[in-house]
């Protein structure tokens, strides 16, 4: 099937739905999309870039949007538009780093991890408040230049379309991260240093930790004598550890086969192809020299 006919479908298709016949342009519509398009790659990339930058107006207006802005770009098994945004839109950064600081702390064990990675390489191309706060927290454990970060990020939630509706959220989620990174590194911490890196006074950081501690999402003690809160132990056994280094070989390892499949079909399709275009040439050749033969019998 030509290109061009590809082409008519969709235009009937249009002008039947204009007529108002809707279910028949749905037919037509269906078929056409089941139909394969070949696109160069460079019109792929344009496509994908349009639809995630169009898309931001529904993942930032939508209750599970920020959960499905992650999964988009941080899909083990399709890395596609993750790919696109760093080489056509790595401004998007601001976002996808805002929706993983904005989402629980439960679903993004790795994704900080994968997105701190994504933040280190784009930092040439791409730095903000937001993506220089995770690099502060997660690669420089600057804890004074992450509070820094934090207030300029202030400043740019406000001023962001996007972003402006969640700038709470955004603060608690960070201060959450900073505490959390923070309580690694130390094991009894006086409430008056923690206020000082959360920018809050004492009497809040004391209510905030303690907000934590009955919401289980922290296990700590407070020592109100001492003005100190003393973190629980969190060592990981060895087979949590095995767990986490290896349960992502598999998706790692299937698309990696995908890839090898993909080239092999391509290189058989090629050497198909070139088979076919001999055979039509020998048998071109040959009924040439059929014809030959006939004529000379004819005259004989």
């Amino acid at each position: 099937i030509e290109r061009s006919v590809v082409d008519t479908l969709y235009t009937f298709a249009r002008y039947v739905f204009d007529c108002g016949d809707y279910s028949r342009a749905a037919t037509h519509l269906g078929l056409y999309r089941a139909l394969p398009s070949a696109k160069a790659p460079l019109e792929l990339l344009h496509q994908r870039t349009w639809f995630i930058h169009w898309s931001l107006f529904v993942y930032f207006n939508h209750p599970k949007g920020r959960d499905d802005l992650v999964q988009l770009f941080l899909n083990q098994n399709n890395s596609a538009y993750l790919n696109t945004m760093q080489t056509a839109s790595p401004h998007l950064l601001r976002y996808l780093s805002a929706a993983v600081i904005i989402n629980p702390r439960k679903k993004n064990q790795n994704t900080l991890k994968e997105l701190v990675k994504v933040i280190q390489q784009e930092s040439y191309a791409f730095r903000d408040p937001i993506t220089e706060f995770l690099e502060c927290l997660y690669v420089n454990f600057d804890f004074d230049g992450a509070q820094k970060k934090l207030r300029d990020c202030t400043d740019v939630l406000n001023n962001d379309f996007f972003l402006i509706g969640c700038v709470e959220e955004f603060m608690e989620n960070a201060r959450l991260l900073i505490f959390e990174t923070f309580c690694r590194v130390h094991h009894c911490i006086t409430i008056d240093m923690l206020a000082e890196k959360l920018n809050m006074n004492p009497d809040e950081a004391e209510r905030w930790i303690v907000n934590l501690i009955r919401n289980a999402s922290l296990d700590a003690k407070i020592d109100s004598k001492q003005g100190t809160v003393v973190m629980g132990s969190h060592a990981m056994s060895p087979y949590q550890i095995i767990y986490e280094k290896t349960k992502n070989l598999f998706n790692r390892t299937q698309m990696i086969a995908q890839s090898s499949e993909r080239k092999r079909t391509t290189a058989d399709t090629a050497v198909l192809k070139l088979e076919l275009s001999t055979s039509i040439c020998k048998c071109a050749c040959y009924g040439r020299e059929f014809s030959f033969i006939v004529v000379r019998l004819y005259q004989i």
